[in-house]
């Protein structure tokens, strides 16, 4: 079962538009959600950036994905920053709708992801930041490799630091709150 319709360039984006503001309050919604169960479960929540529709709006490619069959929001994923100076993208901003986890949907999202990036982005490097919920998923594909932080292009580093989880990583005597991934962004979704 394939998770997004097929639809023209121009219906998607017609769609999203539409849907855009109801669908950003469905992301920070879930990402409550799942801080309020880490706490319910006697968990500390991990300091996460919200995702936030004005924050959405800003990241160079942001893509909403849909269930083709009920047309439910099953996530969001994006590149989310742009490091010029290194010729690097930051992939991140993952969040899967509850019901809708652990069957797949947010691998078919991130091929829509690294496809947009190979055609924009040919010859740059990808880096992700993967917190305990997203590190499952880098962990099983091959063409990202885990770096030390000090390692992280040098923008993406610097970044990091205004990361709500920094400080606290610090304290835990870390470099960084996420374990990081690097890839070519040709290779990104290639089998």
């Amino acid at each position: 079962m394939k998770p997004f319709p097929r639809l023209t360039i121009e219906q998607y984006n017609a769609y999203v538009q539409a849907h855009s503001a109801i669908d950003s309050a469905k992301i920070q919604k879930q990402q409550f959600d799942d801080q309020k169960a880490a706490i319910e479960r006697g968990e500390k929540p991990r300091p996460m950036l919200p995702l936030t529709s004005e924050i959405m709006a800003e990241h160079p490619i942001g893509i909403f994905g849909y269930h083709h069959e009920e047309g439910d929001l099953v996530g969001y994923g994006a590149i989310t920053q742009e490091y010029t100076a290194d010729q690097t993208i930051e992939i991140g901003g993952l969040v899967t709708i509850a019901k809708y986890r652990k069957q797949g949907y947010m691998h078919e999202l991130l091929q829509h992801v690294y496809q947009r990036a190979r055609t924009r982005y040919l010859g740059w490097t990808a880096v992700v930041f993967a917190n305990e919920n997203s590190l499952p998923i880098f962990d099983n594909q091959p063409w990202f490799e885990r770096i030390d932080p000090d390692d992280a292009p040098l923008q993406a580093r610097a970044l990091c630091k205004t990361c709500p989880g920094y400080e606290q990583a610090c304290g835990e005597g870390k470099k960084c709150c996420d374990t990081i991934f690097i890839g070519k962004v040709s290779e990104l979704g290639r089998k």
